[in-house]
């Protein structure tokens, strides 16, 4: 099965956000002292712990899953790290914006769904707190505009500081609103579960695309997933239509466990279901959510792994979130963030092994990785 040059793709907040974010926090702690250098130090800072990207010339993709944000975004390296690259910096006390930095983007990247392994190497357990999706036009827009004025326009040592403190000011406020919002989400989705009588034995919610006041709501119980979305503007009351997609746990009693499994089982904890397709079986983490499960009845995951196969070499990641949005769709998802009921349609055909091979096709990019 041929498929693309390869290339990997990765989930943590886009490089955009961590690069704007780093020009403001340059700005304002070094600005006084290095000019416009404290922004491009900035960015460098905030990048650094995503150079782990680089491994994956050397590793499987499989492999990459537990590597990226692993050590290198933990607490562990922000505090080494920070401290040795203080000392070649020429600037006084420059350690606490080293170790602060890098701590920043571990935090940050927390926030989303990957998991960030912030307690490495004394701890593999992944932290996410859930509470913003890996691109948030609304995180990023002040830090974004403020970081592009603070290269370009000419402004004083005192204006370039207040605007970069107002930027990073914003996007504090929206994640803060983020909190409150999954908070009331949470409050009605335990009401929710327990009036259409689910009572699963656990649930998380997560961000859907592109804000924090919509969430994809994931319950567990008896060996069966339910997902279903809710926004921070929907009345109280209205009801959460759930979708039920079975684990199929007992599917992989029929297959070998090879190396690749138990590297996705731990990476996706109990999250997952198996899905087969054909004569193969494809493990879907659910925390990634649907490709527009809000209104696309029995959706494609986003993240989905092949189990085995006849060409048990290639691995098929979904990056396509956003695959099959035009301005129709996108005006559908602002009502439906807003608060207001869009119509379910269903899936245009069956998923066919055929389709999952083909990227153009299922918005899937084909990852050749070596076989375990």
């Amino acid at each position: 099965m041929q498929g693309p040059p390869k290339k990997y793709t990765f989930e943590g907040m886009d490089i955009i956000t961590h690069s704007c974010l780093g020009a403001c926090l340059g700005e304002i702690a070094l600005g006084r002292q290095l000019g416009k250098k404290a922004v491009l130090l900035g960015v460098v800072l905030q990048d650094l712990p995503d150079a782990d990207t680089l491994l994956s010339i050397f590793y499987p993709a499989d492999r990459m899953l537990m590597i990226h944000r692993g050590i290198s975004h933990s607490l562990f390296f922000a505090l080494v790290g920070g401290i040795i690259l203080a000392r070649i910096l020429p600037v006084q006390r420059a350690w606490w914006f080293c170790c602060g930095s890098l701590i920043i983007h571990d935090v940050l990247d927390c926030c989303n769904a990957y998991g960030t392994g912030f307690f490495e190497p004394f701890s593999e357990n992944r932290v996410t707190f859930h509470l913003l999706y890996v691109a948030d036009p609304l995180f990023s827009a002040a830090i974004a505009a403020v970081a592009i004025a603070l290269v370009v326009l000419k402004m004083s040592p005192v204006r370039r500081r207040i605007f970069a403190l107002s930027a990073v000011g914003a996007s504090l406020l929206y994640l803060s609103g983020a909190v409150v919002s999954k908070i009331i989400v949470s409050r009605a989705i335990r009401h929710e579960l327990a009036q259409q009588g689910l009572r699963p034995q656990r649930y998380f919610i997560t961000p859907a695309p592109l804000t924090s006041m919509f969430w994809m709501i994931v319950a567990f119980k008896n060996d069966t997933c339910y997902t279903g979305y809710r926004s921070v503007f929907d009345r109280s009351g209205s009801a959460v239509k759930f979708e039920a997609h079975p684990q199929n746990f007992h599917l992989l009693k029929q297959i070998r466990e090879t190396p690749r499994i138990r590297r996705l089982k731990r990476f996706a904890g109990n999250d997952f279901i198996i899905m087969p397709v054909g004569n193969q079986l494809f493990l879907g983490i659910v925390r990634f959510g649907l490709v527009q499960g809000w209104h696309v009845k029995n959706a494609s995951f986003v993240f989905t792994y092949p189990l085995q196969g006849p060409d048990p070499g290639n691995a098929l990641l979904q990056k396509g979130r956003l695959s099959g949005w035009n301005l129709s769709t996108f005006c559908q998802y602002l009502q439906r963030v807003s608060g207001r009921a869009v119509i379910l349609t269903p899936r245009s055909g069956p998923v066919h092994l055929r389709d999952i091979s083909l990227a153009k096709r299922s918005s899937l990019t084909l990852l050749s990785v070596q076989a375990p």
